[in-house]
């Protein structure tokens, strides 16, 4: 019988390079329920039906309906709701 084998945790590149470090945001998305960006940076517009918020050298803007924000720290968001669209657009 093998010995049993330890489960190593998933790593996320943000895990290795930190998205605050450069310019280009990490994101990732679950279905349309769920956006999550490593690299955020300041929230631009909130509302039910369209958050904007800037990450890197973009501006990020998510589209949908009943949107919230689920979870905000230093360098991550996650937006959560019925996403419809997300658009970018670089920093001016």
């Amino acid at each position: 019988m093998e010995p049993k084998r330890e489960k190593k945790p998933c790593r996320r590149i943000s895990d290795v390079i930190p998205a605050e470090l450069t310019d280009t945001p990490i994101i990732g998305m679950t279905g349309r329920k769920e956006i999550t960006v490593d690299g955020f940076r300041g929230i631009e517009e909130y509302s039910e039906l369209g958050i904007s918020f800037r990450a890197g050298n973009l501006v990020i803007s998510v589209h949908g309906q009943d949107l919230v924000i689920k979870y905000m720290s230093l360098h991550t968001i996650v937006v959560g709701g019925e996403i419809s669209g997300v658009d970018f657009s670089e920093v001016k």
